[in-house]
């Protein structure tokens, strides 16, 4: 009986010593993210943020923590909202593409599955030559085109609602 309390009473002294280890490096000074400005739950955890998620209201949250803190805002032990525009190119360009884009099937091949920063760059300029100006207007009279020569019907809204099978493939031509 004594063996069991000490047991019990040894695990809880180490699940107590363990969170309260984590609490206080979380809101140390020696932490990276420790001179960011933040709500202190959400310095401590992530399911500070979780609760405004399941409630459906985080980008609400996330304009009035904005508003409090300013344009950087730390939102959870490890994350940081940016609300900066100037930020973008200087954050984005020290960093590529995570493994985790490399596609549910592994064998994807396109542009947003590749993490080669080299390939990427290739890729990217067939992309960039099809959504020029200059083709995006002829893309937009082509479309218009079709939808003129081809009007969708008017009750697919209709068809929509019921549940019912719609023949797109015959609508969309190009």
């Amino acid at each position: 009986m004594i063996t069991s309390i000490v047991s019990i009473a040894t695990v809880s002294a180490f699940v107590f010593g363990l969170c309260a280890s984590v609490v206080a490096y979380r809101l140390s000074p020696w932490h990276p993210l420790a001179t960011y400005p933040g709500p202190r739950l959400a310095k401590l955890s992530k399911w500070y943020m979780s609760f405004w998620v399941a409630k459906g209201t985080r980008h609400l949250k996330l304009q009035e923590l904005h508003r409090i803190y300013g344009p950087w805002v730390r939102i959870g032990p490890n994350e940081l909202s940016v609300d900066d525009p100037a930020a973008i190119r200087p954050v984005y360009s020290q960093m590529f593409r995570s493994p985790s884009y490399q596609g549910a099937p592994q064998d994807a091949d396109a542009l947003i599955t590749t993490i080669d920063r080299n390939e990427h760059a290739l890729r990217l300029v067939a992309w960039t030559k099809a959504f020029s100006a200059e083709n995006i207007k002829h893309f937009r009279t082509s479309a218009q085109v079709i939808l003129y020569w081809n009007p969708l019907p008017a009750d697919l809204y209709d068809i929509g609602l019921a549940g019912s099978n719609f023949p797109l493939p015959n609508f969309l031509k190009y």
